[in-house]
């Protein structure tokens, strides 16, 4: 598991090239380089052996005992703490045209089977165990390594396949140990130290242990200059190190006491044994003849392996027994599908079509298919569907180092002179609600007392604030210009987005309201792989794209943060970075919510972005199947199931 921003905007570039030889390892590379660099600045010495360890905590104030907790016992409360609204037969044949409607088929069919039992000792009757479930989407995986994730199409994959030893509650984002994965979870006194025992019943798809020692290395595979991820570094670079002591002591070392050391210490997870050497010579991860065979056939410690792929057309999965049994005996829940398909179309109407035939079991609907393509009888005598509140927004990205955006006031005219009520209405069918920053109002963290209000389109003010920017029309031909850098430079500007109908839709209703006043807008479809490199590399002058939540307030950071990783307008106030500073060493839960709504309304009154929509979830699936849950970061797949044929 690592960092729950939903990756929208990271780029892919570190994967393209061709793949060379094998090479002899090169000498001159230093596994966990930055790490050592980082150990010396702050004059910090490992602990050598557990006794040194041991005095060390002592010192310190001793241990403090972790309770861990039951992954299954959580999501079995998640999605079956309340009765049933009504009866499976009955949810099956509502239409979804209510809250009601929608609440009744949404927490019926969204649960797991009520037989009074729990995994991992034993498996549920109702469970058809070799079913398989076949799920869309948008994009091909760019890569099967857990390192180099870059998309949202990776990251369900990628998830598939791994495990975490850490997880957060569903309802609270509460932090946690995993009893599934571990033994034991203690904490120094000073909050500088975590020490977790690892069970010793994990192994890897080719039959090793899982162990200490691979968490340890991918520890120094994240801090080394050579391996290019600088994304899946940030917060990992927070630690000062990482240790095992033997196969099933893994100990984490802090610089500071802050709340948020648990989600730094939640990073993906490769097999030591299998990437020791050949890291050695490829540090890219992906360019050498052992690391192209391992994007075909990865080595993961997860519930599923890959069983085929065919490029841009499908991936599946197939479910792994050593996940789920040790030396003859059921350790933990049996994955209830034993196959998952996914079934690769960047285009949603022809994913669409593919549900309607039934190729399809599962997938995310635009607001135009809920509201015209899911009523009839059609779609209904198979599907039905869902929507649920999620905490994703969209919006328009300016690249602040362009000269065009660098003015607050030119940013916050590009805003008002878009129709953000005819967005809301048409183009997203009345079923999205308003954006009005970075965290959603059912967030803890959103200021309710502030009083924001939706963007109205206002095209004086627009005009207004161009004028006290200096934007005039000096030629007479209707488009707007100022003398940038000793040039005249008309307003002019490209916006790219992926090419996905209803986000051009948007871009193109922006170019519509900019040409009245004057801007001359273009929209520039790309591929969704293209625009993430893009993004990535800041090669746009404008962007529509969005970010979902993450699991804790401080993930924005890496977007917002002077030059973060994942800051691609390249945003900058001094005052949020203190704040997310101070948010990140404050214990007190009431405090740290008050700390970041005053980013949420700094970064708000900065205009960094045009901001649009929240965007809820709208999602489809085949009454046969059951136990999809839902909550504000998007559905809950890996609890869906089928029932046992009759």
């Amino acid at each position: 598991m690592r960092r729950f921003v939903c990756c929208i905007l990271l780029g892919t570039a570190f994967l393209t090239g061709c793949v060379q030889r094998e090479e002899k390892i090169d000498p001159t590379f230093v596994l966990g380089d930055l790490a050592l660099e980082r150990q010396r600045k702050l004059n910090f010495t490992t602990p050598a052996t557990l006794e040194d360890l041991e005095k060390l905590v002592a010192d310190k104030g001793g241990w403090i005992d972790n309770e861990l907790k039951d992954d299954d016992l959580l999501i079995y409360q998640y999605l079956n703490g309340q009765p049933a609204p009504t009866t499976v037969e009955e949810a099956r044949r509502l239409t979804n045209d209510s809250d009601e409607a929608n609440a009744k088929i949404r927490y019926t069919l969204g649960r797991l089977p009520d037989e009074g039992v729990l995994p991992p000792t034993e498996n549920y009757q109702a469970v058809d165990y070799h079913a398989s479930f076949t799920r869309h989407s948008a994009a091909d995986a760019s890569s099967f390594n857990p390192l180099l994730v870059s998309s949202v199409a990776d990251f369900e994959i990628s998830g598939l396949m791994g495990i975490s030893l850490f997880g957060f509650t569903y309802d609270t984002f509460e932090p946690y140990v995993s009893k599934g994965f571990c033994k034991a979870w203690q904490s120094s006194a000073d909050h500088l130290v975590d020490r977790i025992t690892i069970r010793e019943d994990i192994t890897w798809s080719d039959g090793q242990p899982f162990t200490a020692r691979d968490v340890e290395f991918t520890y120094k595979v994240i801090m080394s200059s050579r391996v290019p991820i600088p994304a899946m570094r940030s917060g990992t670079d927070l630690l000062v190190d990482v240790k095992a002591y033997d196969d099933h002591t893994l100990v984490f070392f802090h610089e500071k006491a802050m709340p948020i050391n648990v989600f730094n210490m939640m990073f993906s997870i490769i097999p030591e044994h299998i990437y020791r050497d050949s890291i050695q010579r490829d540090p890219t991860l992906v360019k050498s003849p052992t690391h192209a065979k391992l994007e075909k056939q990865p080595v993961v410690a997860g519930p599923y392996v890959v069983e085929k792929r065919t490029r841009d057309s499908e991936i599946v999965l197939k479910r792994r027994e050593g996940y789920y049994m040790y030396q003859g005996k059921q350790v933990r829940a049996k994955p209830m599908f034993e196959r998952i398909r996914f079934r690769i179309s960047p285009e949603t109407s022809t994913a669409f079509m593919k549900m309607v035939k039934g190729d399809i079991e599962a997938m995310e609907l635009t607001p135009e298919l809920w509201t015209t393509q899911t009523d009839n009888a059609n779609y209904t005598q198979n599907n039905t569907k869902v929507r649920s509140e999620q905490w994703t927004y969209f919006a328009f990205w300016w690249n602040m180092k362009n000269p065009l955006f660098q003015d607050k006031k030119v940013r916050e005219a590009l805003d008002v002179a878009f129709d953000h009520e005819e967005m809301l209405k048409t183009l997203r069918c009345g079923l999205d609600t308003p954006c009005t920053g970075l965290f959603a109002p059912g967030s803890p963290w959103y200021p309710k007392d502030a009083g924001l209000e939706p963007t109205r389109r206002d095209v004086e003010k627009a005009k207004k604030l161009l004028e006290e920017a200096g934007w005039k029309d000096t030629d007479n031909d209707g488009i707007l210009d100022k003398e940038i850098a000793g040039k005249k430079t008309p307003f002019q500007f490209a916006m790219i987005t992926s090419n996905r109908p209803e986000r051009i839709a948007l871009c193109r209703q922006l170019s519509i309201n900019l040409k009245e006043i004057g801007i001359d807008m273009t929209v520039s479809p790309l591929e969704f792989t293209v625009w993430m490199d893009f993004m990535q590399e800041k090669k746009f002058q404008a962007a529509l794209g969005g970010w979902g939540a993450g699991s804790d307030p401080y993930t924005a950071w890496n977007v917002w943060g002077t030059g973060e990783a994942r800051n691609n307008i390249s945003y900058s106030n001094p005052e949020v970075d203190r704040l997310f500073r101070e948010g990140e060493l404050e214990f007190d839960r009431a405090k740290r919510m008050a700390i970041y709504q005053k980013i949420h309304l700094l970064i708000y009154n900065d205009h960094p972005c045009a901001w649009l929509f929240n965007m809820n979830g709208y999602y489809g699936f085949n009454k046969n199947v059951r136990g999809i849950g839902y909550y504000p970061r998007g559905p809950i797949y890996g609890t869906a199931w089928k029932e046992t044929r009759q």
